[in-house]
């Protein structure tokens, strides 16, 4: 029973992985090469580690990022996905998808799969950073990104003396990389070429952040000094390029933080990041009169334009005129984009033509090993509207309609991506649906094994001796279980699914055929229940916990829900059947459930401290 009870409980906990936690990766999709002039034949990319919006909109200590924003810059919120973590941020940022889960095994450190970014299509990448951000983006061939790292956890970089040393290492680094190259004939060869990306990765915001927390003067200390390196930084790479204004600028973050410092799940501070961008290529706004934010403290309305953390992939691979990445699902923001209504046109088709890449890729993958009798498309998008959209918009292409192009374009990469979304989660419903039986096969078993422990102790009154077994109805439950058993695992085997998934729709079969069988003992508990004086109290409890299971499982989303299993907790001692308690102690269980349920109303941990409560 306990080794049976282990193997069920594992399988229910990996079955969460194959219904929610699937790779968003594709497989063998192939880019698109675009066709548009490239606005920028250079991108230096900062992500200043940790640092969430409202420490950059509401705070003045970083005034040259906030005036270039305000002036010949484009800034905004960009939206990131839980898990708020630094590789999460990160992949989404460079390679344009929301993190592939199977990495959470790796403590988001190693890749579990290989996949594309906006480094491994540039002709040439430097990078400078933490080595465990860095790694991310060099498994496998690695001959066009050239990567300088150190280690966050050396002693030398401790939060206890400084966190600007962790982004001093950095922006040191990177002037005598620049200095280097005026004597380095062949670095300089390579710098002078087109389609090149400088990354910077700050990690000292994110340290100060945990150690110090975001509103303190040593996190407003550790931003200020940022704010004036970048600022550095951009002189020297100007003068570098004799300020050929072929060179675009982006500070972004990877994730944000909460008041007390950590992050990871999906508060607001968490989720929103700031971005600001200028330099080659940058749509400019001009107004003779300034709007001024109201969100923000004296932050320009005029130039935010809000985004989603996975759309600076597109953006970064525009500006560039290189492919997009493969599994990328961000949508180019075009209208921060200095550009030529042709340009706009062919840039957003490209976006688009590697979305549809994307989609349609997984859709023949699905196909492929899907049952006709029982395969369920995506009618929306299926493979004739998928080529008969490529030759409409290639025709409009041709003919210049380019606004038709654009308007097109972006109704096809929503459609893609709902597709895409469909694909992923195809086998959702059925997994769903089969690990729900289990697991009220598993309820039922074992409230069978509670009823017959209770039968057993009151074998006289229920006259178990003289069981007669239905035959009938056992042979009917066992041929159907043997049939259905058969059936799906053919059903599985065909379409070349993993092999858990034959555990996952076979374990209900065995559940309910164990619970059921033999059918006279249901039988028997139904005479039982009849002949129970307190059945009607008995239906009562049934429901209580049923309700409390489903206000447990609300209370995950809304707090205050908490509450209320434990008022109905109060009253258990006083309407149970199988436990009497003492009066004295029945008042203080009941004193102390009403007391528990006020936590629910208040403030979560760590926004404010009150030690009376601990």
């Amino acid at each position: 029973m306990f080794l049976k009870a282990v193997f069920i409980h594992i399988v229910f906990l990996f079955s969460i992985f194959d219904i929610y936690f699937k790779s968003p990766i594709v497989k063998n999709v192939v880019v698109y090469q675009p066709t548009h002039d490239a606005p920028a034949d250079r991108v230096v990319l900062f992500v200043v580690d940790g640092l969430r919006a409202e420490s950059f909109v509401n705070y003045t200590t970083m005034p040259y990022l906030r005036g270039i924003a305000n002036t010949n810059g484009r800034w905004g919120i960009s939206n990131t996905r839980v898990p708020t973590e630094s590789r999460p941020g990160h992949v989404a940022i460079i390679a344009g998808f929301y993190e592939d889960p199977s990495a959470i095994a790796k403590g988001w450190k190693k890749n579990p799969v290989d996949f594309d970014s906006v480094f491994n299509q540039t002709l040439f990448t430097w990078c400078w950073g933490t080595y465990d951000i860095l790694e991310i983006f060099t498994k496998g061939s690695t001959s066009n990104i050239f990567i300088n790292k150190f280690d966050p956890y050396d002693q030398s970089f401790s939060s206890n003396k400084n966190t600007t040393l962790l982004d001093d290492w950095v922006f040191t680094k990177v002037k005598l990389f620049f200095d280097n190259a005026k004597h380095d004939n062949i670095l300089n060869r390579k710098l002078k070429s087109k389609k090149i990306v400088f990354f910077l990765h700050l990690l000292g915001t994110d340290t100060s952040g945990h150690t110090h927390k975001p509103k303190t003067k040593n996190f407003l200390t550790t931003i200020k000094f940022v704010d004036e390196q970048i600022k550095e930084i951009e002189e020297l790479i100007k003068d570098f390029y004799n300020n050929d204004d072929r060179t675009t600028f982006l500070m972004t973050s990877d994730h944000g933080m909460t008041d007390w410092g950590s992050h990871g799940t999906g508060d607001e501070h968490e989720t929103q990041t700031p971005y600001v961008l200028w330099g080659s290529g940058v749509e400019q706004i001009r107004l003779k009169h300034i709007k001024l934010d109201p969100e923000t403290n004296l932050m320009s309305h005029n130039h935010r334009f809000d985004i989603n953390q996975a759309d600076l992939t597109p953006l970064m691979s525009t500006l560039l005129s290189i492919p997009v990445p493969a599994n990328s699902i961000g949508k180019l923001p075009i209208k921060l984009l200095n550009m030529s209504l042709q340009d706009r046109a062919k840039a957003f088709y490209s976006n688009c033509r590697q979305i549809i890449a994307q989609y349609d890729t997984k859709r023949l993958d699905v196909e492929a090993n899907a049952i006709k009798l029982i395969y369920q498309p995506f009618i929306s998008f299926d493979g004739s509207k998928v080529k008969e959209t490529i030759e409409v918009m290639e025709k409009m292409l041709n003919n210049e309609e380019y606004e038709q192009v654009i308007l097109l374009s972006e109704e096809i990469m929503q459609l893609s991506l709902n597709g895409l979304n469909y694909y992923h989660n195809y086998y959702q419903r059925p997994l769903l649906t089969t690990v729900t039986l289990s697991f009220m096969g598993w309820i039922m078993y074992l409230l069978r094994v509670i009823i017959q422990q209770k039968i057993f102790v009151q074998a006289e009154y229920n006259n178990l001796h003289h069981r007669r077994v239905n035959k009938l109805i056992n042979t009917v439950i066992t041929l159907f279980s043997t049939i259905m058993a058969v059936l799906l695992f053919l059903i599985v085997y065909v379409q070349c699914l993993p092999i858990q998934y034959h555990i996952y729709f076979l374990m209900p079969i065995f559940l309910w055929k164990l619970t059921l069988t033999p059918f006279d003992f249901w039988l028997q508990t139904v005479d039982m229940l009849k002949n129970n004086e307190k059945k009607y109290m008995l239906g009562v409890e049934v429901l209580c916990y049923i309700f409390g299971s489903l206000a447990l499982a609300v209370a995950l989303t809304h707090r205050w829900v908490l509450s209320l299993p434990l008022l109905g907790m109060s009253l258990w001692p006083f309407f149970s059947l199988s436990i009497h308690l003492k009066k004295t102690l029945s008042i203080a269980w009941t004193f102390g459930c009403v007391l528990l349920s006020i936590f629910s109303f208040m403030p979560v941990v760590g926004k404010d401290v009150w030690i009376e409560l601990v």
